[in-house]
């Protein structure tokens, strides 16, 4: 191994050596756990940016990565287990249904990928052209306006210099501001862009040129010269020019509304058709609440979906979903129909698995201990805040409380908006002072040498951000004057 070779190499493993080194450890029912440099990456980021004044020192720095970090969720879902969580009724009730829904938008987040390289390799259909616009609703009647614009293509087919003479043309006659100053030139643009008459014309030339008749659309008579015939481009070409100003943001807009018929149109096959509020499959028409629970409705690439199954997915994420029926009922299918493409696309890309489903089951039970844990907080904070509590507050920030130059009432909005403050600083100071509790039974230690290294980071990151303008001092959520 050269030199070169071997710097390169031991850079990489002090690179991942920091990045895995333990930031602080803790135990859970016996078990020793950690969280490392890649764990609070993202967190510690987010607050040198957002919210530096809370990483000023390492005791701060502490404080913020056992409150924000996979730890102190570890310990308050321990707490909660250990209090009954899971024996109440409301547990019992409403569980099985958030991990259903939790793991059917797991699928759907899973599927995305797969969907975007199936679209992306769908060819988008491009043309470039420039044209001269006579306008209508001038003070020239519409067959003035036409003998004018004819009279110009006339002329301009004859031409021994046509560039030069059609883009001299445009900024005499042209009455479309967008292009007339560039020569009439419209730049690239996809099907769907242009008023129907306009883009008929262009998209139907088999080569570039001046379309040899004049086109009439709302606007007015155009003359066309394509610059590119229509030809297909991949969707990262498009995304590049819009990237590069080179094509409007609209069309990005429009390509994407395109990308998701196209998905649709590609992975969902109907079986039924819907009219005068009637559901029709194989033949037979059905009232929508008679339609038979094991009737096959649509596939979604190649798995079939039957009523009872459109009907449990419409249960899970809509309730009282018949309200809708039968006026929203295409709008809801089509809705279905587009989700369960990112479903089962994660299930083809082997997304639905044993291990993802208890990933994602761990995943909610946490945060239904969380849930669990924040309301039981704010009845506490609740219960304390009183009505002198916030006219004291209102009396002391007053200087603060102004709007327009006057001093705000103290109504019952901004009671309620003082009261809400009030709750969450309480809940705060006691979610901290909580934690604080538990570091000794739970075990909680802190890397010296990895603290230091996150510091001097979280002050790099916070002084480039500052540089740029992006800094802010903002306001921990729960955390009041």
């Amino acid at each position: 191994m050269n030199l070169k070779k071997w710097l390169s190499a031991v850079m990489m493993v002090g690179f991942m050596t920091a990045c895995s080194q333990p930031i602080l450890t803790y135990e859970v029912g016996g078990k020793k756990k950690t969280v490392t440099y890649n764990d609070v990456k993202e967190l510690v980021e987010y607050m040198a940016t957002s919210y530096p004044q809370y990483l000023q020192d390492i005791e701060m720095l502490k404080n913020v990565l056992f409150s924000e970090s996979r730890a102190s969720k570890d310990i308050i879902l321990h707490e909660e287990l250990k209090t009954g969580l899971t024996n109440s009724s409301d547990f019992a009730r409403t569980f099985e249904t958030e991990v259903q829904k939790q793991y059917y938008t797991f699928l759907a987040v899973s599927g995305t990928n797969y969907v975007a390289r199936k679209t992306k390799n769908i060819p988008v259909q491009v043309a470039k052209a420039s044209h001269i616009l006579f306008a209508f609703g001038t003070n020239q009647t519409k067959e003035e306006v036409r003998l004018l614009a004819q009279n110009t293509l006339d002329s301009l087919k004859k031409s021994k210099n046509f560039a030069k003479d059609f883009s001299n043309a445009a900024l005499q006659y042209s009455q479309d501001p967008g292009s007339r100053d560039a020569g009439g030139d419209l730049g690239y643009f996809i099907e769907g862009m242009m008023v129907p008459e306009f883009e008929k014309a262009v998209f139907s030339a088999k080569k570039t040129g001046l379309i040899p008749e004049l086109v009439e659309t709302e606007y007015g008579y155009h003359i066309i010269n394509v610059t590119e015939a229509k030809n297909g481009k991949p969707y990262s070409w498009v995304e590049k020019q819009v990237n590069d100003g080179k094509m409007s943001f609209y069309v990005m807009m429009k390509l994407q509304q395109d990308m998701q018929k196209s998905t649709l149109d590609l992975a969902v096959k109907k079986k039924y058709t819907f009219e005068n509020g009637k559901v029709k499959v194989d033949g037979k028409e059905y009232e929508i609440s008679a339609i038979p629970d094991n009737t096959v409705l649509f596939s979604v690439w190649g798995k079939n979906y039957t009523w009872r199954q459109v009907k449990d997915l419409f249960a899970l994420f809509i309730p009282e979903y018949e309200k809708e029926f039968p006026d929203q009922f295409e709008s809801l299918m089509n809705a279905a129909q587009g989700f369960l493409v990112n479903v089962e696309a994660g299930r083809k890309q082997g997304k639905d698995s044993a291990a993802s489903q208890r990933k994602v089951r761990e995943d909610a039970l946490l945060q239904y201990a969380m849930n669990n844990f924040e309301q039981a907080l704010y009845q506490q904070a609740s219960s304390m805040v009183t009505d002198k509590d916030i006219k004291d507050f209102y009396e002391q920030n007053k200087a603060r409380l102004v709007k327009d130059g006057k001093l705000m009432p103290l109504d019952e909005t901004l009671k309620n908006q003082i009261r809400n403050q009030l709750i969450q600083s309480r809940m705060w100071y006691f979610y901290q002072n909580w934690l604080e509790q538990k570091k000794a039974e739970y075990k909680v230690t802190f890397n010296q040498n990895g603290l230091n290294d996150l510091l001097k980071r979280a002050n790099k990151i916070r002084a480039k951000a500052e540089a740029q303008g992006q800094g802010a001092q903002n306001q921990l959520p729960g955390q009041g004057q």
